[in-house]
């Protein structure tokens, strides 16, 4: 029984075994392994800006400014309805305690 009943033993397997496995991947991430080649910063793909002219630049930053504020409005409406709601929610929880 000594030696911890055989757990000393099999945690120094498990050490051997987990090096072993450590030495086995370092192949796969060396720079030269071909799966991992499309990540690398040499074969990544630039995106190309559209050309436009000073006209079309205008229009579209003027409907995006447009939406934008769509947007808004929309979301300050939502969030006055919803703090509308609680507001009659607490005041109707209020009026039921008092009553």
């Amino acid at each position: 029984m000594t030696g911890g009943s055989g757990h000393i033993m099999d945690m120094n397997n498990r050490i051997k075994q987990n090096r072993a496995l450590k030495k086995a991947r370092k192949k796969k991430f060396s720079p030269g392994f071909s799966r991992f080649h499309k990540y690398t910063q040499t074969f990544r793909k630039k995106p190309e800006a559209k050309k436009m002219s000073e006209a079309e630049f205008q229009m579209v930053k003027k409907r995006i400014e447009i939406r934008a504020r769509k947007e808004q409005r929309k979301n300050l409406l939502i969030n006055f309805v919803l703090l509308l709601i609680a507001v009659l929610t607490v005041t109707y929880v209020y009026l039921l305690l008092i009553s």
